[in-house]
């Protein structure tokens, strides 16, 4: 800031009050738009530190929500992977479980075996009708279980 008035030494003590006052007020009225500048400048700078602050808030927070909205939307690709996952899975774990059956069909189909044309006795025969309309037949020994027919179907 500028010296607006300077007043020193023994003289000052013999000035009167009233003239030191119109000396001031003289100073100030003469350097009156340059304290109006000063004051403007100072709320000025309060001003951008005001609007700085609340931009900082205002990105602060669009940060926040920007981030909120990423992990949100990783956890829902993270969710999806593990359903897909958790149906890969399901869905091999049926095959495997269909692929057992299958076997252990055919097991004991091998084991109950088809008792030979010539046998007469002890013998049932059946005739299946599949959804397509073909019909299929088979001999079974009498002591067949429904496990063995199955097992054929």
């Amino acid at each position: 800031m500028d010296l607006l008035l300077r007043m020193e030494g023994s003289q000052v003590l013999t000035i009167p009050p009233g003239q030191i006052s119109t000396y001031l007020n003289t100073t100030i009225s003469r350097h009156a738009e340059t304290l109006a500048e000063e004051e403007a400048r100072r709320l000025q700078r309060e001003e951008d530190a005001r609007l700085r602050e609340e931009q900082n808030r205002e990105y602060q927070e669009a940060l926040l929500a920007d981030q909120m909205r990423e992990m949100e939307q990783r956890e829902a690709v993270e969710r999806e992977r593990r359903e897909q996952e958790e149906k890969e899975e399901a869905e091999r774990l049926k095959r495997v479980k269909e692929e057992s059956r299958l076997e252990d069909s055919k097991i004991l189909l091998e084991g109950a075996g088809e008792p030979p044309s010539s046998q007469k006795t002890g013998v049932a025969r059946l005739r299946f009708t599949l959804p397509n309309g073909k019909k299929v037949d088979r001999r079974f020994h009498s002591t067949s279980t429904i496990e063995v027919i199955r097992a054929f179907l």
